[in-house]
């Protein structure tokens, strides 16, 4: 008697079958109401949803295709929900998912061990479902990406995984992104890791809340790239995020960006944003909203926060900002408007490099700034600079409450608060 498979249907009867395409032949041949299909030993086939049929598969048991998605609704709107602790594979190299849902009516949730893809043309998962639920210890996109979420429409988002990989340690040209997603909902997510190339997570549509504790992409590939990214998108989209670390590391090429914020709302509450060569977080675009309160942001060898071309007022809430060299610590461009507030503010280079903060007025533009409670440390007290005018003199700065180890350079006004009024105080014991 085959065991592989059976159907529990709703009087408690169990019918046994050797394949899940038999199973649910019979199960559509028979109208047999209410079933659950349990999955006891390891299939190498596709397993395609029906609607109201929900699926177990046991401890250990390893769901696997060769020759197109492994689990797919096959684009026929479906309502299933697929249990247990299994693994979800998909061992072709060519253009397929483990899981693909691809009917924007469908309403699916996934509850397994591990989801892992060999394809270099597919994520793990892709998804344009109404409502699409994630509940997975790994889900490794060897050679592409992790989860897509495809379709705005979707507005039962829940991702709650322990770690999300893309690319292998030893092939240096695999994986990509590890999630892009449109739609609303929820993440809750240990790590995200991107191995040698790609954003942890792009979100172009929608808005979601997400608590991911550990982001890290590095880069082996040529093409820099932001950790998280807010862009190629409606414009519209919102990403409120929590985390503990962003990290963008050097590889066999240069590292990108932290936080890339250039379209809709982010909103980025953490501990600590890292960047080996370049920015630790980037903002640009009119109508680019956000709030920043995050204890450290740290470029090795650029500015911790650029800023450019952006009209609404942003406002970061850092204890420490850590740049190097010429662009400064802050890079703030053209009309860009930051609020910083506590925050100590400190460029590592010891050269006349070592500027603070650096203004550009490049056409007829001008930078909005603001200060509340904020330190500047330049790295050389005699040529290097706390606020750097580039392509223009003259400046007024709203100051509520400064402190700097170096004057200010001549052009530079401070009102509201300034050094009459004990608002600005200049001292070389500020290290």
């Amino acid at each position: 008697m085959a065991t592989e498979v059976s159907v529990l249907d709703k009087d408690g009867d169990v019918t046994y079958y050797s394949n899940y395409a038999d199973a649910t032949t019979d199960i559509i041949n028979s109208e047999i109401e209410h079933p659950l299909v349990q999955i006891w030993a390891d299939l190498d086939e596709q397993i395609i949803l029906l609607d109201g049929v929900d699926i177990w598969i046991a401890p250990g048991v390893t769901i696997s295709n060769s020759s197109g998605d492994t689990i797919t609704d096959n684009n026929v709107a479906v309502k299933c929900n697929i249990s247990g602790y299994g693994k979800l594979t998909q061992t072709s190299t060519s253009f397929y998912a483990v899981c693909n849902f691809t009917n924007s009516n469908s309403k699916v949730s996934v509850k397994c061990d591990i989801i892992e893809n060999e394809s270099a043309g597919q994520a793990c998962v892709s998804s344009s479902a109404k409502k699409f639920h994630l509940e997975c210890n790994l889900v490794y996109g060897k050679s592409h990406g992790g989860v897509y979420l495809n379709n705005n429409n979707s507005d039962d988002l829940n991702i709650n995984a322990e770690k999300i990989v893309t690319g292998e340690i030893t092939e240096l040209s695999s994986g990509t992104t590890a999630i892009i997603s449109r739609g609303n909902g929820f993440m809750h997510i240990n790590e995200i890791l991107c191995r040698n190339l790609g954003h942890c997570i792009s979100h172009r549509e929608g808005e979601i809340t997400a608590n991911i504790k550990k982001l890290t992409t590095k880069m082996n590939i040529a093409n820099a790239i932001a950790a998280v990214h807010l862009d190629q998108g409606t414009g519209t989209q919102k990403l409120i995020l929590y985390f503990d670390e962003i990290l963008n590391f050097n590889g066999s090429f240069n590292s990108g960006i932290g936080i890339y914020l250039h379209e809709g709302k982010g909103i980025f509450i953490g501990r600590r944003v890292y960047s080996e060569n370049e920015e630790g977080v980037d903002i640009s675009g009119d109508n680019t909203k956000g709030y920043i309160k995050i204890n450290e942001i740290i470029s090795l060898n650029k500015a911790a926060i650029r800023s450019f071309s952006n009209n609404e007022q942003l406002i970061i809430d850092s204890d420490y900002i850590v740049g190097f060299g010429f662009t400064g610590s802050v890079y703030i461009q053209d009309d860009a408007n930051l609020l910083l507030k506590n925050a100590k503010i400190i460029n590592t280079d010891d050269t006349s490099d070592s500027k603070c903060i650096v203004l550009e007025k490049p056409d007829t533009l001008l930078p909005n700034l603001t200060l509340n409670n904020v330190k500047a440390v330049t790295g050389n007290t005699s040529i290097g600079t706390i606020i750097f005018q580039a392509g223009f003199t003259g400046i007024s700065i709203k100051n509520y409450g400064f402190f700097a180890n170096k004057s200010l350079d001549t052009g530079i006004s401070l009102v509201i608060g300034d050094s009459s009024n004990f608002f600005f105080i200049v001292s070389t014991d500020l290290t």
